[in-house]
């Protein structure tokens, strides 16, 4: 009987002409998502390389402590000897990338998008399947925006981390002044 129903509204010439302006705008929206979502992907490349650039500042951060330090002793070889110059942390810098993969990990989905096959199906089902696609593709997004607040976590994490550090280094350089 549905299909009957389906039949005879297609039919109809402005039933006919309602689902091709309706299926018009729905494939409007699906390629603006497809945008934003290819938007979203380049912001997370960005956002993953400020991380990055986070983690190479804290590293420097060590470093100019390590130096401010040795300067700061009244004999810079005997602090030389007992405080090795600081390397680039890279077990700590891995445990938390290896952190935010998994919550990053966690938030994938299935990326597969159906596509309609115009030529064999009806209009109805057509506009059916493209709000399946627009479906699967807005949860794609919101699975890259909690990437995205996953990973903008980290980095103030990491920037709170540095924080810390200049305002250390910056007492030592008051007392190294004094």
């Amino acid at each position: 009987m549905d299909l009957k129903k389906d039949k005879s509204i297609e039919d109809n010439e402005q039933c006919n002409k309602l689902l091709d302006d309706i299926l018009k705008e729905l494939e409007v929206a699906k390629s603006q998502s497809s945008e934003i979502a290819n938007n979203l992907n380049s912001q997370t490349a960005k956002l993953n390389s400020t991380s990055s650039n986070v983690q190479s500042i804290d590293h420097e951060m060590d470093v100019s402590s390590w130096h401010l330090d040795y300067i700061r002793s009244t004999f810079g070889k005997v602090y030389k000897k007992f405080h090795k110059y600081p390397i680039k942390n890279k077990a700590k810098a891995a445990l938390k990338l290896l952190t935010l993969k998994s919550k990053l990990v966690q938030l994938r989905v299935d990326t597969t998008i159906e596509h309609s096959q115009n030529d064999k199906t009806s209009k109805l089902d057509n506009i059916s399947n493209v709000l399946k696609e627009l479906h699967n593709i807005s949860v794609l997004n919101g699975n890259e925006l909690d990437k995205h607040n996953a990973i903008l976590d980290y980095n103030n994490d990491m920037v709170e981390s540095v924080d810390d550090k200049m305002y250390s280094n910056r007492i030592k350089i008051k007392k190294i002044l004094k």
